[in-house]
């Protein structure tokens, strides 16, 4: 391919500040809603701990320092950010003597120059995903929310939703290949209201796993397993397996699905642009992870 060549082209949608903030929204309220589901003991265990200011969620995991267990969302939205409560995001983290963390910023934060400020705190961009949304679309005036592809299940894959019978299969699997001692909070969210789990199989060998969190006409997609492009270079069974959720999501009322491809690329070089385009859903914007500039 040549240099600078788009080689997938997903097209992106703009939208207004008060549509992105509930984007961001669907996802702050699951990672509410698994830390509501976390169990005493292991969070006791592993030095779990979360808390709010206002609109701002912050969680932080002294003894797993794995980012999306330090971070901190909400920032700027739905109100305009202000330098106190930066100050207290960085002094959170410096009592609980974590360096490593994330505060994400998406472009319809407010107010526009935070970035500065953050920055003359010895904050810098360390990385950033694309926050990808599915919405109907509007045909004649109506709205279209029928997707479109049949779900590409090669014979050699099955999809199994996760229940408490095959529910330990399935964390171990995540916390295997992430390398996490997590089975004990994953399993609290089986059987919970809103999470569904799935896991796609080639035979009796699970090769991906994605969750939904469905609240009302949202869903928030997570707990993905191996990360396309990050931990594995095959983006076929993910696609598979989120059709498979998306198909699912329609089916119960939900109109929009917000996640985020994880492996940016501003050329769009990956298929995850490709297929997540096949799928119906369009970029809403790059977000950055703000962090102790190293």
């Amino acid at each position: 391919m040549p240099l600078g060549e788009i080689l997938y082209y997903m097209k992106p949608m703009k939208f207004e500040r008060e549509t992105s903030n509930l984007i961001e929204d669907i996802e702050k309220e699951a990672w509410e809603d698994m830390y509501e589901a976390m169990p005493e003991d292991f969070a006791k265990d592993f030095e779990f701990d979360f808390i709010k200011l206002k609109n701002i969620s912050l969680c932080s995991c002294k003894k797993i320092p794995f980012g999306h267990f330090n971070a901190s969302l909400g920032l700027g939205y739905p109100n305009p950010a202000i330098e106190d409560e930066l100050d207290f995001i960085l002094e959170y983290y410096t009592q609980k003597r974590i360096n490593s963390f994330y505060i994400h910023w998406s472009p319809n934060c407010a107010p526009a120059d935070f970035e500065k400020t953050m920055a003359a705190k010895g904050l810098a961009e360390i990385s950033g995903w694309d926050r990808i949304v599915r919405v109907p679309e509007i045909v004649k005036g109506k709205k279209n929310n029928k997707l479109d592809i049949s779900i590409p299940l090669n014979k050699k894959y099955k999809i199994e939703e996760v229940t408490d019978k095959n529910s330990k299969e399935w964390s171990s699997f995540i916390d295997e290949l992430y390398g996490l001692p997590t089975s004990p909070w994953l399993l609290n969210l089986v059987g919970r209201e809103g999470w569904y789990h799935y896991m796609l199989k080639e035979g009796t060998k699970i090769i991906a796993v994605r969750t939904a969190r469905i609240k009302d006409n949202t869903a928030w997609l997570g707990i993905d397993a191996p990360v396309p492009g990050i931990m594995v270079n095959d983006f076929e069974p993910d696609f598979v397996l989120s059709a498979k959720i998306t198909e699912d999501c329609i089916k119960k009322g939900v109109e929009i699905i917000s996640t985020v491809i994880e492996k940016h690329s501003a050329i769009q070089d990956t298929k995850a642009y490709y297929y997540w385009d096949k799928l119906g859903y369009k970029i809403a914007y790059y977000r950055k992870n703000y962090s102790i500039k190293k």
